[in-house]
């Protein structure tokens, strides 16, 4: 008979948690930085509570081959604090809505979201990345970053500083 080619299902996050947790179990498929324990009667089973942190979905797309997308069920304007640096090691698509989402450093020596060498053709779409020592690492090459601020609120009207903004490290 003939063989069925492979096919690669891409995976998609929505994050709908403005905290900086991480994803409390990486092996289970849903995206949720907490959980409650439900019991019945001797059986105690492990609910995940489906919230899903940036930096739990970046840890989610991660652990997934190929170009996977986050977006965000957050209103446009939300301000998400990060206070340790989010490695991206896998192409990514993150897709804030067109009011923007704030990536906001809790401690200006920080990195903000770092792009690795793994990580190329990644597309990065409508976020505004204050408060940290760098907001922005791209170390992959052929990524796009798009609609994106550094430095300033999310009206755009005042500074909010990082040492830089944006480095890029990458090609193209």
């Amino acid at each position: 008979g003939e063989q069925l080619e492979g096919r690669l299902m891409l995976a998609a996050f929505a994050v709908n948690d403005t905290g900086d947790l991480e994803d409390y179990d990486l092996e289970d498929g849903t995206c949720s930085a907490t959980f409650e324990v439900q019991t019945v009667g001797e059986v105690s089973i492990i609910v995940p509570n489906n919230d899903c942190t940036l930096r739990a979905a970046i840890q989610n797309a991660n652990g997934q081959p190929g170009l996977d997308t986050i977006t965000f069920g957050v209103a446009a304007g939300t301000v998400i604090g990060v206070a340790e640096p989010i490695l991206i090691d896998d192409p990514i698509t993150i897709d804030a809505p067109v009011g923007k989402i704030a990536i906001q450093g809790t401690d200006s020596d920080l990195l903000g979201l770092v792009l690795s060498g793994d990580a190329d053709g990644s597309v990065i779409r409508n976020l505004v990345f204050n408060g940290f020592n760098e907001g922005l690492v791209v170390g992959a090459d052929d990524c796009l970053v798009v609609g994106s601020h550094f430095g300033v609120n999310l009206a755009g009207t005042s500074a909010v500083g990082n040492n830089i903004g944006l480095r890029v490290a990458g090609h193209h």
